[in-house]
C-alpha cells in the first residue's frame, strides 16, 4: 500500500536520525570535524519499518554522500542482505526510472556522478576481508551466532576517518550470541566511556508506545513519545 508513496517519517525514526547523525566530535588524528557515533544498534519490534528506514538512509549517502563510497548491505546469509538491498533498489527506480544516474548489475548498485557503489556481504560470501567500507547495515542482527560477519566488516573501515556501521534487528532466539555479547561489552564500554566523556556506539530501542536512545558517554537519554507526539531531552 506504500508503493511510489513519499516516506514519511515516524516520530521514533526521525529521533533515531537525530542521535545518528547530529553529533560530531574532532579527530584526534586529522583535527577534522567527523561523526562521534560510527556504531549503532537498533533494536525493534518487528514490522516497524527498520530495514526500509536503513535502506532509505544508504540510498542518500550512495546519491549525496562523498565520492568513491562503498556501501554495504549485510546480514547472515544472503536472502537477509537482499532485503535492504532490495529495497535500495525499489526506491532507486522510484527516482530513476530510466537508470540515467544509477545503475544495477550483478557485482552492485552504482551512482555515476559520484562513483559510490551498493553491495552485498553476508556470511557465505567468500573474501569477506580487503575491503574499503564507508558505510554498512547488518540486517537481523539477532541471527548471527557470532561475529563472524561484523569482524571483517569492522575491520575495512580502520582506514576511514569517518563511517557509519548499523546493525539492526528485533530480538530473536540465539542464545549468547553476537547481539547478547554486543551488549554485554557496551555495559561495560558505557561504565569506562562515562568516566573517559567519549563512545562510539548509541543504543536505540523502541517500545510500544515510546522510543529512547541512550547516548553513552554524553548522559543524555532522548525520549520520543508516540502518545504525545513530542521528542524530550534529558
Amino acid at each position: 500500500p506504500f508503493y511510489n508513496k513519499p516516506m514519511i517519517l515516524l516520530l521514533w525514526e526521525k529521533a533515531f536520525i537525530e542521535v545518528a547523525y547530529s553529533f560530531q566530535i574532532k579527530s584526534i588524528d586529522s583535527g577534522n570535524w567527523v561523526q562521534r557515533f560510527q556504531e549503532i544498534l537498533l533494536l525493534i519490534t518487528r514490522k516497524n519499518g527498520k530495514t526500509e528506514l536503513i535502506a532509505a538512509l544508504q540510498l542518500t549517502e550512495m546519491i549525496l554522500g562523498g565520492t568513491g563510497k562503498d556501501i554495504i548491505c549485510s546480514g547472515t546469509n544472503d536472502g537477509t542482505a537482499d532485503l535492504a538491498y532490495q529495497a535500495i533498489d525499489t526506491m532507486r527506480l522510484l527516482i530513476d526510472p530510466k537508470s540515467i544516474d544509477t545503475w544495477r548489475n550483478q557485482k552492485g548498485i552504482k551512482c555515476f556522478f559520484n562513483n559510490n557503489h551498493i553491495y552485498k556481504l553476508s556470511d557465505s560470501t567468500r573474501q569477506k576481508e580487503g575491503r574499503n567500507i564507508d558505510m554498512a547495515g547488518i540486517d537481523e542482527v539477532w541471527s548471527l551466532e557470532d561475529d563472524g560477519i561484523y569482524k571483517p566488516i569492522q575491520q575495512s573501515t580502520s582506514t576511514k576517518e569517518d563511517f557509519k556501521i548499523f546493525m539492526f534487528g528485533s530480538e530473536g532466539f540465539i542464545d549468547d550470541g553476537f547481539l547478547d555479547k554486543k551488549r554485554k561489552e557496551k555495559s561495560r564500554k558505557h561504565m569506562r566511556d562515562t568516566l573517559n566523556g567519549v563512545s562510539r556506539i548509541t543504543l536505540f530501542a523502541c517500545g510500544e508506545f515510546y522510543c529512547y536512545a541512550v547516548i553513552f558517554g554524553l548522559r543524555r537519554v532522548i525520549f520520543a513519545s508516540r502518545v504525545y507526539g513530542r521528542i524530550e531531552y534529558h
